[in-house]
């Protein structure tokens, strides 16, 4: 497609709509009377045809279309200027489309104007005259969604949330972009097939590509259709030399036998072929499985057959968009397939509406796309960059909830996430591997106004200082006044409240306080080796070197900040080792919980003649039951979050 083409198409368009705008309809406006039309129609009109004429064609109505023909006129100009300027940047699918889309314009405008000399008859002007009146004023003169897809060479991957107007979006795609090269494959398809005999005489008359699976009037198998176009494809292209000699020795078209191919490249039980009559068939001759017909494959095996055949029969430069084409195939099948055909089909533009995390991420070639909503007219849609680096998985649970967002520290079948999900119902829980990814995650999330929703964060303590505790606050992230989640658990009015009011063993509260605190004697190796390796750690990853070319002042930078760190964390542990034997000696049981990070702690509860599991379910179910226990925990430990 050359600009020059689309350019001259335009021309035309704006020559046109200008000469109905000052001729056509201004003519016909200025009727006012009886005689008046009579005369323009140069013949005699009853005079109950003109009052209908004249309730019919209200003023208000004239200058409404009048208004919509200049505004199709300013468009053409705009679009005109737009194209030379962009007409580099688009694909070639882009290019197919607006020409395709101004020549539908230019059609209609075109057929109208022709019409108006030779109309005589008055009930088919005015039937012709609102015919045309339609069909401007359902032009769509505003931002065209597929605008969206105008530029990259890539394919697309939509999703949104329920309600986002992803179903809309195709909807608007079906009924106002299908001109060529735009084409929808619906979730609702019907993968049905017949055995193709009743449909071959006239089947042209009644489907098209375009509304195969639009199946409203037709009694039969929708996917039939698809069999006999690919015949036809195939006969076309045996027609045109475009031959290929298959293993049987056969003569076949190239589209047939990519059918064939692609299928039995995936290494299912079955096998496709076309019999000698024709039909689609399959068997597996190894299996000793002899050939039936495809109507009687399985839901998963029909719908690959379904989507290979629509794809090979696409125009060439389409955008074709298919709503959720994991429906009847498993994840590891729907990849492999959609791998083979954007493969097959590089000239066009895959645009897919899914929720399946594990198919959007095997999208190599894809721009990630999130359709915020439809307000009735526009579609809010945004590319994949505005996310950063949220992983697609926690952007889709997101995008799911009405709620702000708490991301934690924590897989979801840990004891933490379990946590925070019961004391924290009003949030929307998150969980990530790493106290990174929780910062991470918060800061772009807050920072996106995509998203319209609240991050904040919760992470471990791991022996961080009050200064850098203070300033992830300022971030929104808030650090655990407990090393971690399972010594919180340990905490003595938690621990006390357990034993006193559901364990009914207030006896055994001293005893385990102190098993606990022998434990941490026994263990104070162990507890200093874990706390030299998480401030050496956390030193050398604040810590930064300025480069100099020069190696002797390189290496003294080194030997300064290894220096350094090493006096730094000498101290800090000397510090940390004779704190820690204070709390032993003076058995300050809670000191000890918070300082140390130990998560055999939490083992001691069997003095109580519990265990670990059952003593966090009794916490998590009586964070349910209990509001005063809740609001205990969130009142000592969660101040901060409301």
């Amino acid at each position: 497609m050359e600009k020059s083409e689309v350019i001259e198409l335009l021309n035309k368009i704006e020559i046109t709509v200008n000469e109905i705008a000052k001729n056509n309809f201004e003519i016909f406006a200025r009727i006012y009377s009886y005689k008046e039309l009579n005369n323009f129609f140069n013949k005699t009109i009853k005079e109950d045809e003109y009052n209908e004429v004249k309730e019919n064609l209200k003023e208000k109505e004239l200058n409404i279309i009048i208004e919509k023909i200049k505004n199709i006129e300013k468009k053409v100009k705009e679009d005109k200027k737009e194209i030379d300027d962009k007409w580099n940047k688009y694909n070639d699918n882009y290019k197919e489309y607006i020409y395709s889309y101004y020549l539908n314009i230019f059609t209609i405008i075109k057929e109208y104007k022709n019409l108006i000399p030779i109309m005589s008859d008055l009930k088919y002007f005015i039937n012709k005259y609102f015919e045309f009146y339609r069909k401007i004023i359902n032009i769509y003169t505003g931002e065209e969604p597929l605008k969206f897809f105008s530029v990259h060479n890539r394919n697309y991957v939509i999703f949104g949330k329920n309600g986002s107007g992803k179903t809309k979006l195709l909807n608007h795609v079906k009924n106002n972009c299908f001109k060529n090269n735009s084409l929808v494959i619906p979730s609702n398809r019907n993968i049905e097939f017949g055995k193709q005999r009743d449909i071959r005489r006239g089947y042209k008359n009644e489907k098209n590509l375009s509304n195969i699976f639009y199946t409203e009037s037709y009694e039969g198998y929708t996917n039939d259709y698809l069999c006999e176009m690919i015949k036809d494809k195939d006969y076309s292209e045996l027609q045109q030399n475009k031959k290929v000699i298959n293993k049987d020795s056969m003569c076949i078209g190239e589209t047939k036998n990519n059918t064939i191919n692609i299928f039995n490249s995936l290494n299912l039980e079955r096998r496709i072929t076309f019999d000698e009559d024709d039909m689609l068939v399959l068997y597996n001759d190894e299996q000793g499985v002899k050939k039936y017909y495809i109507k009687d494959g399985s839901d998963g095996e029909k719908t690959i057959i379904q989507f290979i055949m629509f794809i090979l029969l696409c125009p060439k430069n389409s955008f074709v968009f298919i709503d959720e084409p994991e429906t009847h195939l498993n994840t590891a099948l729907l990849n492999e397939l959609f791998d083979m055909l954007e493969n097959e089909r590089k000239d066009l533009r895959f645009i897919y509406c899914t929720h399946d995390i594990d198919f959007i991420e095997s999208r190599t070639n894809c721009e990630l796309v999130y359709l915020n909503r439809y307000d009735g007219e526009n579609w809010d849609i945004k590319m994949q960059n505005s996310f950063d680096n949220i992983p697609i998985d926690i952007i889709i649970s997101i995008i799911g909830t009405k709620k702000d967002i708490l991301f934690v520290e924590s897989q979801e079948n840990k004891i933490d996430y379990k946590f925070y999900t019961t004391l924290f119902p009003q949030y929307k829980i998150i969980a990530v591997n790493s106290c990174e990814n929780v910062i991470e995650n918060c800061r772009s999330v807050n920072q996106n106004k995509i998203f319209n929703r609240k991050a904040i964060g919760i992470i471990d303590n791991d022996y961080r200082e009050e200064q850098e505790i203070n300033k992830l606050e300022k971030k929104s992230i808030y650090v655990l006044k407990y090393n971690e989640i399972e010594n919180l658990l340990m905490a003595e009015p938690i621990l006390e409240y357990i034993y006193k009011k559901v364990l009914n063993r207030e006896d055994k509260l001293e005893e385990t306080k102190k098993e606990i605190i022998k434990m941490a004697k026994k263990a104070k190796k162990s507890i200093l080796e874990d706390y030299i390796n998480k401030i050496f750690f956390r030193i050398q990853k604040i810590e930064k070197i300025k480069y100099d070319s020069k190696e002797d002042n390189l290496e003294n930078s080194i030997d300064i900040m290894n220096r350094k760190n090493k006096e730094k964390l000498i101290k800090s542990v000397e510090q940390f080792s004779k704190d820690l034997d204070r709390y032993i000696n003076e058995e300050k049981y809670e000191e000890i919980i918070k300082s140390v990070s130990n998560k055999g702690f939490i083992s001691c509860v069997s003095v109580a003649k519990t265990n670990k599991e059952t003593y966090e379910n009794m916490i998590i179910a009586r964070i349910k039951e209990d509001e005063e226990f809740k609001n205990l925990i969130k009142e000592n430990y969660f101040k901060e979050i409301q």
